[in-house]
């Protein structure tokens, strides 16, 4: 049962060890929807379907519905939907768990409760034994002394002739008495022998039960090497949620130094004009550490060509960028709401121009490694603040540079391979 309580507050530890993006893409959310078809499929072969058949179509069901609408718009919340469904299976397989180690509690305290009523019973016959055996000895005692009796008789015939019909009627006496002990000795052997064949079959049913409480205490001890297995199997993933974590404080640490670097390299930049919009500024979110860079110090409005101060900011940056050559770096293009009416048919072509010519800047001007970078373009659908101004929307108008992780960036690559 301490094994049990340990694995029902463990189970929902380790489900929520997952580090999740704010970015969801449909392959992180087709690995859940095959993590809950796995762990349906385990709860099955536990036994759960004799359990709660009707909790595991419905969690199937759920998921499918999941699935269903995450096809045609993935997001965050389908990713949660898919964490919650994958905890509630795992609930009704520990449910499972419990219910089958209740079970065989229970069927090995009836088994101990006949064995102990069995051992009452043949007690009981071997104290009835015990006395039939002491009647059978006095009854024998009194036969011998019917033999006695009987010598002493047939002396004091010779003796007393006159006294032979007295003694003769005697004799006839003590021999029907003699038959009568005979008769009931018989009897006593006829009740001793039906006995010790009831013995012999309590015998046999003990045998049985104890064969039957081996077998229980084996099916026992499968379900104590499974609940040892599941609590090796929880200090593993809490060595690698250690790990994780000092990876984690790692990550951050180096995140802290990269956006020193950029401070310490963008300090001499200026702002492009009086208002208080920075024109470059370094953030640290859970993606990876971000350069936010204005569009108005890159670009002209509504052209994707760089511009010279554009070029020096880049290239500022690119010093910095080359010093991590282990991160994966993403371009991304972002725009404000306002519509495009000159080259592009729309924003999304405006911020895809903008992201590929700063990457390509980087890859041919500043030698960032080619095969490390990537563009993306969000248009005006990503922005920071609400395009409700003229302030906020220069914010929304900008490039980020995105410095990944090494370790995303080996995930990323060992799902695509």
């Amino acid at each position: 049962m301490r094994r049990l309580i340990i694995l029902a507050v463990l189970l929902p530890l380790l489900a929520s060890c997952a580090l999740i993006a704010p970015e969801v893409d449909e392959r992180q959310l087709d690995a859940e929807y095959q993590t809950i078809l796995a762990e349906i499929e385990t709860a099955a072969e536990l036994g759960a379907e004799d359990y709660r058949p009707a909790d595991l179509a419905a969690l199937r069901e759920e998921a499918e519905e999941v699935r269903q609408v995450q096809q045609t718009a993935p997001s965050r919340d389908h990713l949660e939907q898919y964490k919650n469904i994958t905890n509630r299976v795992r609930g009704v397989s520990l449910a499972t768990l419990q219910n089958q180690l209740s079970e065989k509690a229970l069927t090995v305290q009836q088994l101990e409760d006949e064995v102990e009523d069995y051992q009452a019973e043949k007690l009981l016959l071997v104290e009835r034994i015990a006395e039939l055996e002491e009647e059978l000895e006095q009854a024998r005692q009194e036969i011998e002394q019917v033999y006695a009796d009987h010598a002493d008789f047939l002396a004091e015939q010779q003796q007393f002739e006159e006294q032979k019909e007295a003694h003769l009627a005697e004799k006839q006496e003590f021999e029907e008495q003699r038959d009568e002990l005979i008769s009931a000795k018989q009897q006593l052997q006829d009740q001793l022998q039906s006995l010790q064949t009831e013995n012999q079959i309590l015998t046999t049913e003990k045998d049985q039960l104890i064969d039957r409480m081996e077998l229980q205490e084996e099916l026992i001890s499968e379900l104590d090497s499974s609940v040892d297995y599941v609590e090796q199997r929880a200090d593993s993933l809490q060595l690698e949620m250690q790990q994780k974590t000092r990876q984690m404080e790692e990550l951050e640490a180096e995140n802290r130094a990269i956006i020193e670097d950029f401070e310490r390299k963008l300090a001499g930049l200026e702002p492009i004009d009086d208002e208080t919009v920075e024109r470059v500024y370094v953030r640290d979110e859970s993606l990876g550490v971000v350069v936010n860079l204005g569009a108005q110090i890159l670009f002209e409005i509504g052209d994707a060509r760089l511009l010279p101060d554009g070029r020096q900011t880049l290239a500022s940056i690119a010093e910095v960028l080359n010093q991590y050559p282990d991160r994966e770096l993403l371009v991304e293009g972002h725009t404000c709401d306002l519509p495009i009416r000159e080259a592009y048919p729309s924003n999304w072509e405006l911020s895809a121009h903008r992201a590929l010519e700063v990457l390509k800047y980087l890859a041919y001007a500043q030698d960032v490694e080619r095969d490390r970078i990537a563009a993306v373009a969000y248009g005006q659908f990503r922005p920071l603040k609400p395009n409700t101004s003229d302030a906020n929307r220069r914010l929304n108008r900008r490039v980020e540079i995105t410095l990944l992780p090494a370790e995303l960036e080996t995930k990323t690559k060992q799902l695509n391979d």
